[in-house]
């Protein structure tokens, strides 16, 4: 579904407007600064010197993505960070209770976000914007190979490691599911809510104009 999104309503969003494909990049670049943020709060909640490294260097390299992310929407169009809308931000290890399960949704999000990274690179014919996530894209495969051994490591067992992942990737599942569906639902109430004014107007004009040929004809009695 989301390759069928990006391949067709991404590429027109973003060929109709720079502005669009600015917001967008900003968007990337909210994603990655999470992303990064993440790995920090998780860094803090273990004593695993190794694992504290890794989760350093991951976090080091996002903050280098949003930032890379940031300037060139900044190129494409100076103006569009003043409509960006706040990106709500979920702590994981909060949510979920456990290292185990936070790197697990990490490693599900690595991955999920290479692959998405390469059909987003090929949603646009902007030659900086296709450099910049073919760049990000192989570090992104890094990362999910790292937190993939990290989670492993951490799970102790396959068997651990593989429920692990399995769970992760549901609950992405059912994230992205929201997302949809909260997009889809504003989208129809913009429809609504655009539907409902038009006929209001209509029935203001119809109404207005019937008073109107009525007064004339007053006045000419």
């Amino acid at each position: 579904m989301r390759a069928f999104l990006i391949k067709y309503f991404t590429r027109a969003s973003w060929g109709s407007s720079p502005r669009r494909l600015a917001l967008s990049l900003h968007r990337f670049s909210q994603v990655e600064a999470d992303s990064g943020w993440q790995a920090l709060n998780l860094l803090y909640r273990t004593d695993d010197v190794d694992l504290q490294a890794e989760l350093f260097k991951i976090a080091v390299e996002e903050a280098e993505h949003a930032e890379l992310f940031r300037n060139l929407a900044q190129k494409i169009d100076p103006q569009a960070r003043a409509f960006l809308a706040q990106r709500e931000r979920m702590d994981l290890y909060a949510a979920y209770g456990s290292v185990l399960n936070t790197l697990a949704d990490i490693s599900v999000s690595e991955m999920a976000v290479h692959d998405e990274f390469d059909k987003y690179g090929k949603a646009t014919d902007n030659a900086d914007v296709k450099a910049l996530f073919e760049k990000i894209k192989e570090d992104e495969a890094d990362h999910g190979n790292d937190t993939f051994d990290i989670l492993r490591r951490v799970a102790g067992d396959e068997k651990s490691f593989r429920s692990a992942l399995r769970s992760a990737s549901h609950r992405r599942m059912w994230r992205n599911y929201g997302f949809v569906s909260k997009g889809f639902g504003n989208f129809m109430m913009s429809i609504l809510t655009s539907l409902f004014y038009w006929s209001l107007g209509f029935l203001v004009l119809l109404f207005s104009g019937g008073r109107g040929v009525a007064r004339q004809n007053v006045a000419g009695q």
